[in-house]
């Protein structure tokens, strides 16, 4: 299925996210276009309401920042988005993770893997816009998300490090 616009693209996600049974891993190049207030919130009720039910559902982010470019408000706004899955007592199903790597400013992409069994690849159609356009969704396709799974183990959880949270005050 084609995903048109930014809000058809993260209510896909949330949508992926009610399906989840095990595991969720998403890829965002840090410093692109960024899910719009309250996406955080939501993910962290579905993970609650899933829980609630005896589904624990693990969510791994994996942030990619450019060296080069990395904003003096990433520790701040990292924190501030786990906190949000703190207090829905979800924080400990929430995995952070950092790949370092240059990129083209403004480069808009973002991957979304529930299960091995679905997935959506989302993107911008120019630099000069701040928000992802378009996406590509993938449900209930196996062979297609389990390819693109193994992808992603080798290409970005392998050379990804686990985020430290720093100290604050």
């Amino acid at each position: 299925r084609y995903l048109k616009g930014r809000n058809e693209i993260y209510a896909h996600a949330h949508q992926l996210l009610k399906l989840a049974e095990q595991r969720v891993r998403v890829v965002q190049f840090f410093g692109g276009p960024r899910p719009p207030e309250g996406y955080a919130q939501e993910a962290a009720r579905i993970l609650r309401s899933k829980r609630d039910c005896g589904v624990e559902v693990t969510y791994d982010a994996y942030l990619v920042v450019a060296p080069s470019r990395i904003p003096t408000t990433f520790d701040e706004a990292t924190r501030k988005r786990f906190e949000i899955y703190k207090e829905q007592g979800v924080g400990d199903l929430i995995g952070v993770h950092v790949l370092s790597m240059e990129y083209p400013e403004g480069f808009g992409f973002d991957m979304f893997i529930v299960d091995r069994k679905h997935a959506h690849i989302s993107f911008s159609t120019s630099e000069r816009l701040a928000d992802l356009q378009r996406g590509i969704t993938f449900e209930n396709q196996e062979l297609v998300v389990g390819d693109l799974a193994e992808w992603f183990e080798r290409a970005i959880e392998r050379s990804a490090k686990r985020y430290e949270f720093r100290e604050s005050g």
